[in-house]
């Protein structure tokens, strides 16, 4: 398994986050984020919110949780993409109904203007 304060600070670096930064978005120390660096593995709650801050999959490549999923450029839990997922089928249903609405409301008004023609 891969050292998770190394593959942490190495996300840090590479996103151009300050230490600082990202203990103020943890709402921690930054004394609290160098010890991250140190520990050898960290617990999932630990390591879901470091997805959150820091978009990258730590559960899923440190072996400890394999729910972590691709969506666009992030990276979601499995509740999370089942949620978005959900809400994407529910917009294109929408979509439909509002065009096929629309489309009905042409017709009647085509067959509107042809009566007025006649």
């Amino acid at each position: 398994m891969k050292h998770a304060g190394e593959l942490v600070k190495a996300v840090v670096a590479d996103r151009g986050i300050s230490v600082a930064l990202l203990a103020r978005r943890l709402g921690r120390s930054r004394q609290y984020v160098y010890n991250l660096f140190d520990k050898a593995s960290l617990d999932l709650e630990t390591l879901h919110l470091l997805r959150k801050e820091l978009n990258y999959p730590f559960a899923e490549l440190i072996g400890n949780d394999p729910q972590v999923r691709m969506y666009g450029t992030s990276y979601l839990s499995e509740a999370e993409y089942k949620d978005l997922s959900e809400q994407l089928e529910a917009a294109v249903r929408e979509k439909e109904l509002w065009k096929d609405k629309y489309t009905r409301l042409l017709e009647e008004m085509n067959r509107l203007l042809q009566e007025r023609k006649q």
